[in-house]
């Protein structure tokens, strides 16, 4: 602790004494990361889901806590509280009749579970205001470009652009202004709101069995989880490094892959680094953007980005730059060959500057 310069001698209290009462969550931190921040502890510090439900029983709002459940928004133009939950169990007691004294029936705060506000939350990408008033409240989700997407009243009702008045607002061009002025919070609380799906996302697969891993090793810092070691057999990786290991199946969206086997699966948008790629797609068998370092190619599209090294074996290269290892076949449309060997397939167009040209038909400029 007396290492970590990140945190004041105050926070530093604060971390001994919870750890004096629960030494059982240490394996929580990562104690190597000389770079721990207060923030870290605290997402390991929250109190217990049924310690919030008898706080927010007992205080309403302040029985949460702002940054770690809530953001605080700063709206005069209404005599509405505007806040954003910041995870579902946040969403859920927000939506009770213990704050505000009315529910909100809105399906991101179902009680049962959160399907609606993975779904809406997570993959739409939607992000709720809730306008807590004295009686009542209303639900407004903000879509990744910042613009009203819809309005709900408190019995989950979508009341479109009456629901701005309904607020105080003249028009939902008036909302819409009010939100861009708060557009830093709202972006703040955007990236608490991903780091805890991800977060909840993983460990509950990890403990049910939806996500199969063997010697699983992995670590959670910052706005990322590292993957560590092990076997991924399903699921699906949002965001993230991964180190080491053996991935049989699911969907990549994003991140780093940096050593072991791919087997099969979609990959998205990344960095590979080393290894091998048995088979699979990126993003309906399209590479997008990014970084190819080493390994094996076998099939699919190549949009955009560096390969280093490797071995290409058919496909359709969009643009980028090439820099060695060996084209099998495809079409190659533009881009910067430097270095490598051509084997076969169609070249459109773009710069050859050396290699060694093999088979194909077309040719390559300034061959």
């Amino acid at each position: 602790m007396k290492k970590l310069k990140n945190l004041s001698s105050d926070e530093k209290g604060k971390v001994i004494d919870f750890f004096k009462k629960k030494p059982n969550l240490e394996g929580k931190i990562n104690w190597n990361d000389k770079e721990l921040k207060f923030s870290d502890f605290e997402n390991v510090m929250m109190v217990t889901k049924t310690e919030k439900k008898k706080k927010v029983k007992k205080s309403g709002l302040s029985g949460l806590k702002q940054g770690i459940d809530y953001i605080q928004l700063e709206m005069p133009e209404t005599e509405y509280n505007p806040v954003i939950p910041l995870n579902y169990d946040a969403s859920v007691l927000m939506a009770s009749r213990r704050v505000g004294g009315s529910a909100g029936s809105w399906c991101i705060a179902y009680q049962k579970d959160d399907s609606y506000w993975k779904s809406y939350v997570g993959k739409r990408k939607l992000t709720p205001i809730y306008f807590i008033g004295d009686g009542d409240k209303y639900a407004v989700m903000v879509n990744d470009s910042g613009k009203v997407d819809s309005i709900w009243d408190k019995n989950d009702n979508d009341i479109g652009a009456k629901g701005a008045k309904a607020l105080g607002f003249g028009s939902k061009a008036d909302l819409q202004k009010a939100i861009k002025k708060n557009v830093g919070k709202i972006s703040k609380a955007r990236k608490i709101i991903e780091k805890d799906l991800l977060v909840h996302w993983f460990e509950k697969g990890l403990k049910n069995g939806s996500i199969k891993v063997k010697d699983a090793e992995y670590e959670i810092s910052g706005d990322y989880l590292t993957w560590k070691s092990g076997t991924w057999e399903k699921g699906t990786w949002v965001d993230g490094h991964w180190v080491d290991g053996i991935w049989e199946d699911g969907t990549w969206e994003k991140g780093i892959w940096k050593y072991g086997i791919w087997e099969d699966g979609t990959w998205e948008d990344g960095i590979w680094k080393d290894g091998n790629w048995a088979k699979g797609t990126w993003e309906d068998g399209n590479w997008q953007d990014g970084s190819w370092i080493n390994g094996t190619w076998e099939n699919g599209f190549w949009y955009d980005g560096t390969w280093i090294n490797g071995f290409w074996e058919r496909g359709h290269w969009g643009h980028g730059v090439w820099e060695n290892g060996v084209w099998e076949d495809g079409i190659w449309e533009n881009g910067i060959w430097e270095n490598g060997i051509w084997m076969t397939g169609y070249w459109k167009g773009g710069t050859w500057e050396k290699g060694k040209w093999i088979t194909g038909k077309g040719k390559p400029d300034n061959a």
